[in-house]
């Protein structure tokens, strides 16, 4: 967790029968824009029909390859602020909510009998909830782990096995023509570029 790039290289076993292994801290690289991938948490959203139909229903004119990209392109910006606005930071989301409801929780123990108490309570309850599913449906989709069981909200877990995931399937090393290890991200994105 504290050292997500880091690399063990293990060498070969000559002298005995212990690997010697070498430990590489790699700095976290230069952050690049992700690419937008659509979230299955939206569909649950207030206004997600709305978005579709806006988006969908614009008039474009021109080829059919040219309407669908530009009316992805509109539904992209759509979601992009959608996310910002509703969806971002889902796990802050729910620790604010979930302290929310503790707090109507003490105030309608302090007030039994006050019914705006009770209104606020649920109201909290609910949005907790709600926000509770979005965010297990967030990390179910993006560990790509089928098994989930409904109500498992272990996020730890599943934050620790998406750094493994991301580690994993990184190029961080390429070796050149003449045997030598290119370790530098720019330099390998070059070599992937010149061999294609």
């Amino acid at each position: 967790m504290n050292w997500p790039q880091s690399q063990a290289t293990f060498q070969a076993r000559i002298h005995s029968d212990h690997s010697l292994i070498i430990l590489t801290f790699m700095p976290s690289p230069a952050h690049h824009r992700c690419r937008f991938k659509f979230l299955n948490l939206w569909t649950d959203q207030d206004g997600y029909k709305e978005m579709i139909q806006v988006a969908w229903g614009m008039a474009v004119f021109g080829n059919p390859i040219y309407r669908l990209a530009t009316k992805l392109r509109t539904f992209k910006g759509y979601f992009s602020n959608f996310h910002r606005r509703h969806t971002n930071c889902i796990s802050s989301r729910v620790q604010r909510a979930e302290q929310e409801w503790k707090e109507a929780q003490v105030l309608l123990d302090r007030n039994p009998n006050d019914q705006e108490a009770h209104k606020k309570e649920r109201i909290c309850c609910n949005q907790f909830a709600a926000l509770s599913k979005a965010e297990e449906s967030f990390f179910k989709q993006r560990s790509r782990m089928q098994w989930l069981q409904l109500g498992d909200r272990n996020t730890a877990f599943f934050h620790r096995s998406l750094l493994h995931r991301h580690h994993r399937n990184g190029i961080h090393s390429l070796l050149r023509d003449d045997g030598e290890e290119v370790r530098d991200p720019e330099e390998i994105g070059n070599m992937a570029v010149s061999f294609y």
